[in-house]
């Protein structure tokens, strides 16, 4: 369109025309963009939610027994926030990053062709350093998730035991615990911002010698594109590695979405009668004592042998205790 302002057959209604109707086009690829990722970005969440939570309702006491309330805390809380709110956006300035870097350097190309010799050697190196950065960025993140779990478990321990707290005078001793653990949570995060700038440092000395070696030849455009293509390489590359770490939350998310479940809740072969309870009493029969697991038991075996069940003689099992004492009743059939 600059090449035609001086063309007498070019009308300036024609030249005005133009420019409004790539702003208008543009303004609704980007609306549309955006409306797309919300759509798609909350279904993902929705799936991930459902999942999550339909795994978690259907564990098992055992995987509650055995497993920080922490974890769960930090996965259901900020992991899943993350794949609300950060991974949609961040996919979508990624690509459009990436993109826009490449057609940078596609234009800077066609104007001064010889910087091909040195921006595919470029190109090749600022991939390596990327899958450099990205095993070190991972297990940060990893170690991250780790760290904030014992935070969040500390923190749910410590308001459900507040009264016991304040009772015994012991403020000062968890608010240190609390710092100390915040302080180690934070000590991944820092590494993670380390480890990016470095990264940047090394792709803007990449995105120099690119522009330096493209002004040998030609000033004006290739020095502008040459610009554009410094920022949008750092960019491309940062989104990239921004959405690789946020990944880590899916993963996380999706190894306690594969939690062994309970039994299923309606047994076709095994229901009750319609008139269920006849009778307000609970009969146990053929219950089997077992060990979930190889270690040793908590409790010392001669304590185990002093029980307090009988049989009648029904082959039932009658249950006395007192109102102190704590039973725990294992079943052959459902193996709590």
């Amino acid at each position: 369109m600059a090449a035609n302002v001086d063309n007498p057959n070019v009308s300036s209604l024609q030249l005005i025309v133009v420019y409004p109707s790539i702003g208008f086009s543009a303004t609704f690829i980007l609306l549309f963009r955006s409306l797309l990722t919300v759509v798609l970005g909350l279904e993902a969440s929705k799936s991930l939610f459902s999942q999550l939570l339909n795994s978690l309702f259907r564990a098992p006491m055992s995987f509650y027994d055995s497993t920080p309330l922490g974890r769960i805390l930090s996965r259901v809380s900020s992991d899943l926030s993350i794949v609300d709110l950060d991974i949609p956006f961040s996919l979508v300035f990624a690509c459009g990053a990436t993109i826009n870097a490449y057609s940078n350097l596609r234009v800077l190309a066609a104007v001064t062709w010889q910087v091909l010799f040195v921006s595919i050697p470029m190109v090749f190196l600022a991939i390596q350093l990327q899958k450099y950065y990205f095993s070190t960025a991972k297990e940060l993140m990893r170690i991250n998730g780790t760290t904030k779990s014992f935070v969040a478990n500390h923190l749910a321990e410590s308001v459900s035991g507040a009264i016991t707290i304040r009772a015994f005078n012991e403020e000062d001793r968890f608010l240190a615990k609390n710092f100390h653990l915040i302080d180690i949570n934070a000590s991944p995060f820092f590494h993670s911002f380390a480890a990016n700038e470095w990264l940047i440092q090394r792709l803007e000395i990449i995105s120099a010698a690119v522009l330096a070696s493209a002004a040998l030849w030609f000033i004006g455009m290739a020095l502008s594109y040459g610009l554009s293509l410094n920022m949008s390489l750092i960019y491309s590359i940062q989104n990239q590695c921004t959405i690789a770490n946020y990944i880590i939350s899916v993963e996380r998310l999706n190894q306690y979405t594969h939690v062994p479940s309970e039994a299923p809740e309606v047994i076709e072969g095994n229901r009750p009668p319609p008139n269920w309870p006849v009778v307000g009493k609970v009969e146990i029969q053929n219950l089997q004592c077992f060990r979930i697991s190889k270690q040793p038991p908590l409790v010392p075996h001669q304590l185990i042998q002093n029980s307090y069940f009988c049989k009648n003689q029904n082959n039932s099992i009658m249950l006395e205790k007192k109102a102190d004492e704590k039973v725990i009743l294992l079943s052959e059939e459902h193996k709590v």
